[in-house]
């Protein structure tokens, strides 16, 4: 009886206590409560975030239901909370104050000052409280003796600042340490039971991805994936397991790990409905919030790797969801209207995943604080997997059924295939005997005829033996022509006797030429020749025999010295060896005929072309000239034309150049010239160089030009040094 009288004193004193102090809270004994301290708690704006403890004490505070300014995230916010109890025993509490970044607290009691740390950037070394991502701190109250009048009380000075640039949240609740656990036990199971069946999902789409390689298991392998990463970071478990020390890099990861999903989503609706094929105009929208959803992820990491802006990243990631928030659910009925198979079932999962996140996401805006709850997204995720595991189901079950009228189809064709091919290899059996009888009496009519080509052959041989020894003889010939030729061309000795510094360039088109040089030095004068007769080969050849034969009768017997009655008489007597008044044929020469002779330190040449020029350097100028022939040649019914001797002077040391037209009018693959303007361009350039290197470069280019073609006509060129 003086027990129960003395329990009702207590009462009575406290309920006595908590009328005349608003804002004090008493604490009261039981194993298992929660107590909600919001109205309790006194808040003190710091906007400068300088305030220490206990200078704080100082300082004003303002209830919380009082407190009308907008929480401003820049700003360091205290907190102050008075408890009381009267327990009859010693118990320890926990006291959860919200949501901050960091959380500084002083605990007071009758004795003594304790200091804790709390908050989500907190390394859990630092912190009493392991659970969860939030701020908490222990509490504890000593037992309050019957016969003592002033009861147990405790303050708390709390300090909140936030730099991820979200307002921190006020919302302070004591716990008894097993309601604590308890509530983080269950979140534990709800989180192994949520966990588990994600990470079931994951093995089964691996497993359908490696058999299959269906790309819509790719993306719902990588979705299911990411998902557990976003909801162990977001619940706190990898701080507590995990990044205990690296608190910031949890925020981090379930930033990034949410972008992801928001670019891998749509591409899951996109493979798994195949709107490429069903939904075009819906397979280019996905197209653009997937190239949207990656800009966000891109720009989301480039911000945090430079900036922990939380509060920017998160605003960046709610406004690149909105596009697929809003269509998702609009493409769930589209889905459903074009009646698609295999997609009813997903499209339903789709309707009622986004019912939850919009939920969700409502909240998340609505509360713009770094604590949110995602336990409806989570429950629509759990739903979104089932669904989706009975759409696999029911897409493998269509491809099965399909598969099977495949087969039954391809039996039918198969049986249609082989009566035709029976009728057919009928048919082709008659046509094949009928066949059959042709080729045997083909058979006769190819043996005869072979006999026939035997006969043939045998006669072919005889022939190509004949032509081989006349082409042996008339190889013979030409060699031996060859020979003579030689013989009547200057030799070496004689060339380097009488020109001294000199190139030649003679190129027969066959093996005897129609291109012939002339060479005789009579009184004192020298004189040379370079002759093109008509033709090459072996009438050619003959050709440059007579002519080399009348030059000389005409210069070396008859001594006529001037070139252009040299030539004149030539060609008189051209037209009369071979009769061509009669014959009326056509042979005949193009020639250049020089008279060079010293005189007082100086050269001087007389020029006769016919049809031929000469073209010469003088050693004073250094610039190319041309003397050009007379159009007309030698031989052959001609206009009555005059040749003409010209006569230049020229210092030592100068160059003369002549030859006949074989090296301009040769052709490349292109089927053009080589041509005057390039020959006398080359000249240019090589003159200032010895005459054997002149040589070298102009068969080089004449080389190269004619690369890949043969030789057109006989090619002689020749150039001298005075």
């Amino acid at each position: 009886m003086k027990n129960i009288f003395l329990s009702w004193l207590i009462l009575l004193s406290a309920l006595t206590t908590a009328f005349t102090q608003n804002h004090t809270f008493f604490v009261s004994s039981q194993p298992e409560g929660t107590y909600l301290l919001g109205e309790k708690l006194e808040v003190l704006e710091d906007a400068s975030s300088k305030l220490t403890y206990p200078l704080v004490k100082e300082h004003t505070f303002v209830p919380l239901k009082e407190f009308k300014k907008k929480i401003n995230q820049a700003y360091a916010y205290w907190g102050r909370l008075t408890l009381k109890s009267n327990l009859l025993h010693n118990q320890d509490f926990i006291l959860f104050l919200g949501s901050a970044n960091f959380c500084r607290a002083f605990i007071e009691n009758d004795t003594q000052v304790t200091e804790e740390y709390a908050g989500r950037l907190v390394p859990i070394s630092q912190k009493k409280i392991k659970e969860g991502r939030n701020v908490a701190i222990p509490v504890s109250f000593s037992a309050s003796l019957l016969w003592q009048t002033e009861q147990s009380q405790i303050t708390v000075y709390f300090r909140f600042k936030n730099i991820d640039n979200r307002p921190p949240k006020f919302n302070p609740v004591l716990y008894t340490q097993l309601t604590w656990y308890n509530k983080f036990k269950v979140n534990h199971l709800k989180q192994i039971g949520f966990l588990t069946l994600l990470w079931t999902l994951v093995i089964y789409q691996l497993t359908l991805f490696i058999l299959t390689r269906q790309i819509y298991y790719l993306h719902s392998l990588l979705c299911f994936f990411i998902l557990p990463i976003f909801f162990l970071a977001t619940s706190g478990v990898l701080t507590e397991y995990v990044l205990g020390e690296h608190p910031k890099i949890n925020e981090v990861t379930y930033m990034l790990a949410f972008g992801l999903l928001n670019t891998i989503y749509p591409m899951l609706n996109r493979s798994f409905v195949n709107t490429t094929e069903y939904l075009k105009v819906w397979d280019k929208i996905f197209s653009g919030i997937i190239l949207l959803s990656a800009l966000q992820l891109v720009a989301v990491t480039l911000l945090l790797s430079f900036n922990f802006n939380l509060g920017l990243a998160l605003k960046i990631l709610i406004f690149g969801t909105i596009p697929s928030t809003i269509l998702n659910p609009i493409f769930a009925i589209k889905v459903l209207q074009k009646n698609i198979k295999g997609s009813k079932v997903y499209a339903i999962g789709i309707l009622q995943l986004s019912v939850f996140f919009i939920i969700n996401l409502g909240q998340v805006v609505l509360n713009n604080t770094s604590a949110n709850d995602l336990s409806l997204f989570m429950l629509g995720l759990a739903i979104q997997g089932i669904f989706f595991t009975v759409a696999l189901a029911q897409r493998m079950k269509i491809a099965e059924a399909e598969k099977h009228e495949a087969k039954t189809e391809q039996l039918r064709l198969i049986a249609e295939q082989n009566d035709i091919l029976d009728w057919k290899v009928k048919e082709r059996t008659l046509e094949l005997n009928e066949k059959n009888l042709e080729i045997l009496a083909q058979n006769e009519e190819l043996q005869q005829q072979q006999e026939e080509i035997e006969t043939q052959r045998d006669a072919i041989a005889a022939q190509h033996h004949e032509l081989f020894e006349k082409n042996q003889l008339v190889a013979k010939s030409i060699h031996a022509a060859q020979t003579i030729q030689q013989a009547t061309l200057p030799y070496q000795d004689k060339l380097n006797s009488l020109l001294k510094d000199y190139f030649m360039i003679y190129r027969p088109k066959d093996v005897v030429s129609g291109d012939f040089y002339w060479l005789h030095q009579i009184d004192g004068t020298l004189f040379l020749a370079t002759v093109d007769c008509t033709g090459h080969g072996v009438p050619g050849a003959f050709m440059s025999l007579i002519g080399n034969m009348l030059l000389d009768r005409i210069i070396s017997v008859k001594k006529e010295f001037n070139p252009a009655t040299a030539l004149q008489q030539l060609h008189d007597n051209l037209l009369m060896v071979l009769q061509q008044e009669r014959t009326k044929n056509h042979y005949g020469m193009e020639m250049a005929l020089l008279a060079i002779k010293a005189d007082k330190g100086q050269y001087m040449i007389q020029f006769c072309g016919a049809k031929h020029s000469l073209h010469y350097m003088s050693s004073s100028t250094k610039d190319l000239r041309t003397l050009k022939g007379d159009r007309k040649g030698i031989g052959g019914i001609q206009p009555k034309i005059a040749f003409t001797t010209k006569e230049i002077t020229l210092p030592p040391d100068s160059l003369i150049y002549l030859g006949s037209d074989g090296l301009e009018d040769q052709n490349n693959l292109k089927r053009k010239k080589f041509g005057s303007k390039r020959v006398l361009q080359i000249l240019s350039n090589i003159a200032c160089l010895p005459l054997a290197e002149q040589k070298k470069e102009l068969e080089g280019a004449l080389d190269d030009f004619m690369k890949g073609t043969s030789q057109r006509d006989d090619i002689m060129w020749m150039g001298v040094k005075l």
